[in-house]
């Protein structure tokens, strides 16, 4: 079995509400500059920053990856992608390394790398891109866990 990256127990469930939105993905507890791995044939449909995958809300790499089989998009958040827009992806490939990914809790500044791991199911780009979604948006994601893998 091929899984994105090895987890040190997520922190971030898929689900889980932070005030009025729901986490969309499931977030693997690594270290910077952890490998991240394909877990899907597939195509490179985006591989860029997005608003939210930064430190501090800032910009961060996303690479999202649509399934041979049009059924999955997997959205892999908060990298730097090692892949470009078209890329023909198989399982197992190398698609990035985790990014430093901090934040600010009052006076304190907290570490938090990891990997924000999606799945959009019925692929193609989701109508949304961030991590975070209200309710309506939440149906078509789906827990990576449930059908990409532990």
């Amino acid at each position: 079995m091929i899984i994105p990256c090895r987890d040190a127990g997520g922190y971030r469930q898929f689900k889980f509400k932070l005030g009025n939105k729901y986490h969309c993905g499931r977030d693997r507890n690594v270290k910077s500059g952890e490998p991240i791995y394909s877990v899907k044939n597939g195509k490179v449909i985006f591989s860029g920053d997005i608003s939210g995958f930064g430190s501090y809300g800032a910009m961060g790499g996303v690479v999202m990856i649509e399934s041979d089989d049009n059924h999955h998009t997997i959205l892999y958040g908060h990298i730097k992608p090692f892949v470009l827009k078209n890329d023909i992806i198989r399982k197992g490939d190398l698609i990035g390394r985790v990014i430093k990914y901090e934040y600010r809790n009052g006076d304190k500044i907290i570490r938090a790398d990891h990997l924000h791991w999606g799945d959009w199911i019925h692929g193609g780009i989701p109508t949304t891109k961030m991590g975070y979604v209200i309710y309506e948006d939440l149906k078509n994601w789906d827990d990576p866990n449930k059908n990409l893998g532990a």
